[in-house]
């Protein structure tokens, strides 16, 4: 009988990290810090998982929410491992084959219908509080034949998700095959994982509900909403900057009865500094005909300095309505149309509007709209209605992430900026 050797050496944890992630229970949650080590110690738990295991096609999935992100904890897992405890890997499947027949697989969990169908042995939830609940059902099925064990590992959400209730569930002692932990930057910074200037660097740049989410793990104090909205400015004189980039970014809602979503178009501008200023807000409630009608005749009217952005949500729809827009809008003086890909919840894309308003960034044209955002901002997150947030939050990150930069090929003009 030939007996398998793999040397596999733990990677550095420290006492809280261990304790949270290699407790003896079936089932453990985490809540901690971002950076604060939550991934690598879980990569260390499920490795080992793996090796002790029956090995021969045994499997052990991580699951992320999204495959960049499995990707990127694939690529790690290979690195800390080396050539020799590894026997083979898949790239396109993202899988790893060990040295003694155990499968490590690395798996999105935006489609929980594919994450039926097998056994696995052990597994990991990364980012749970960004995975549906529907994918945790998922993939705890395919623990029962096993009775394979499993990690949950995320942070804090500021809306009180699946995993936020179920590691209350845990903390009232409701789950006893299950352990709870939380670990905070305070942990991270003791351990010499984070530096402390790093931690006062995002106290001073993060509103405060975010900052109690990511790096203390825990809900916002009772009150405190996403927006400081005491820091919105409201300028009855709003001087128009000739190096203003200007967008018009569209929620769009698909109905119109009187308990439907709003369909909202805010346009936004921003020069070469930091200050975002909303000059128009455009609200109504249309069936989708009538939505595809707005959108052009508000293009028109904003003229071919306003460049207009849609969301483009899964599957084809976003992309259709972009086509539908940039065919009525040819010849028409219009500015360009383009897609945004949306991902991460809409708490998550609101954290950079949240910024810039906490920073006194945000300047908002006085008009009679300006009490609908404050209304919204103020309940944030959980509002019956948040299409304005959507809406702002849409343009914010799309003129954050295509800055107006001179030189980078944008011209003025008499309006504005033109590429």
């Amino acid at each position: 009988m030939t007996t398998t050797v793999i040397e596999y050496r733990r990677p550095r944890l420290y006492d809280a990290q261990e304790a949270a992630i290699f407790a003896p229970t079936r089932f453990a949650a985490v809540e901690a810090s971002t950076k604060a080590g939550k991934s690598v110690g879980c990569l260390a738990w499920i490795v080992e998982e793996a090796l002790r295991g029956p090995g021969d096609g045994a499997t052990y999935p991580w699951i992320s929410p999204a495959y960049s992100l499995s990707q990127n904890m694939y690529r790690r897992t290979k690195r800390m491992l080396g050539s020799e405890a590894v026997a083979a890997t898949n790239e396109s499947d993202l899988a790893l084959t060990l040295a003694n027949g155990a499968q490590l697989w690395y798996r999105s969990g935006d489609r929980p219908d594919l994450l039926y169908g097998f056994d696995s042995h052990g597994l990991v939830i990364d980012e749970a509080s960004r995975v549906s609940e529907e994918s945790w059902h998922a993939a705890y099925s395919t623990l029962s034949a096993t009775n394979g064990r499993a990690r949950l590992i995320g942070n804090v959400s500021l809306k009180r998700d699946w995993f936020w209730k179920l590691c209350r569930e845990i903390e009232a002692g409701d789950r006893p095959d299950w352990s709870y932990a939380r670990l905070t930057w305070e942990h991270a910074v003791d351990a010499g994982v984070i530096p402390l200037s790093v931690i006062e660097e995002a106290q001073r740049s993060l509103p405060g509900p975010v900052f109690e989410a990511l790096y203390e793990a825990r809900q916002p104090s009772e009150g405190m909403g996403l927006f400081n909205t005491s820091r919105l400015i409201a300028d009855e004189d709003v001087e128009e900057d000739p190096l203003w980039r200007r967008v018009r970014a569209w929620d769009m809602a698909a109905s119109a009865t009187s308990r439907s979503d709003y369909t909202v178009g805010a346009l936004m501008a921003r020069g070469l500094g930091e200050e975002v200023t909303v000059l128009d807000l455009v609200r109504g409630r249309w069936e989708p005909e009538e939505v595809l009608n707005q959108i052009v005749a508000t293009a028109i009217a904003d003229g071919p300095t306003v460049d207009i952005i849609l969301e483009e949500e899964k599957g084809s729809s976003g992309r259709l309505l972009a086509e539908a827009v940039r065919r009525r809008l040819e010849n028409a003086g219009a500015g360009m149309v383009h897609c945004a890909k949306i991902s991460g919840d809409k708490t998550t894309r609101a954290y950079g509007l949240a910024g810039c308003i906490g920073a006194g960034n945000l300047i908002l044209a006085r008009a009679p709209w300006n009490d609908d955002v404050e209304r919204e901002m103020l309940a944030f997150p959980g509002p019956e209605h948040d299409d304005i947030i959507d809406s702002l939050s849409l343009g914010f990150n799309w003129l954050d992430e295509n800055p107006q930069v001179l030189g980078s090929g944008w011209v003025p003009g008499q309006d504005g900026w033109r590429s």
